[in-house]
């Protein structure tokens, strides 16, 4: 019984540091697609074609100064 601690406390460890990993990536994606999102739906209206170059600095430049 004595031989497995160390490997006990190993596996401990690697599963709770994965599971902090895991948890800290899903919560930072989360907040970065929230804001990101405008600057993201600019460039999508601009790829289309829905908006002008013109149109797309001027509204880029709306969205810094917020």
């Amino acid at each position: 019984m004595h031989g497995w601690f160390p490997w006990s406390m190993w596996l401990t460890s690697v599963v709770f540091l994965t599971v902090i990993v895991w948890w800290f990536i899903g919560v930072n994606n989360g907040r970065n697609d929230d804001a990101n999102a405008p600057r993201r739906i600019l460039d999508e209206r601009m790829a289309r074609g829905d908006i002008d170059r013109d149109e797309y600095r001027e509204r880029l430049t709306a969205l810094r100064e917020r």
